[in-house]
């Protein structure tokens, strides 16, 4: 399957202007020292917690929800243990809160299951103009 989305920057290791952007990050987050637990740590305790948040990390992507109307709305990847990551823009200017499945539907968002032996090869979009 390929699905194309709007941004052409979505990616699930979460690139720092990204994460910033989607505010999964803080603005006094030392670049390149790992994520989830230690976004908001720095030095010493940011590299111990290193680990522990390197075993946490999703390893599956088991649904990919895509959310369009007239233009994209944005996607969002679900792992196997249940957390979900990406980006679906609300209107005007908001973002749908990914654990929001009437907002996600509202948003024209349909998920479509993986199956164990399929892989996410690409992810890719470009910039698009409402008619």
């Amino acid at each position: 399957r390929r699905y194309n989305v709007h941004e052409a920057q979505v990616r699930s290791s979460g690139e720092e202007t990204w994460r910033l952007a989607r505010g999964e990050m803080g603005p006094n987050v030392q670049l390149n020292k790992g994520g989830g637990d230690a976004l908001n740590r720095s030095g010493d305790d940011a590299q111990s917690s290193k680990e522990s948040v390197a075993a946490s990390v999703p390893q599956r992507v088991t649904r990919i929800l895509g959310a369009a109307g007239a233009v994209v709305h944005g996607i969002c990847f679900e792992y196997d243990d249940g957390s979900r990551e990406g980006v679906v823009l609300d209107h005007p200017t908001g973002i749908v809160t990914l654990f929001d499945e009437a907002s996600l539907v509202r948003r024209g968002g349909t998920w479509h299951e993986l199956y164990k032996d399929e892989t996410i090869a690409r992810v890719s979009g470009s910039a698009s103009q409402a008619p």
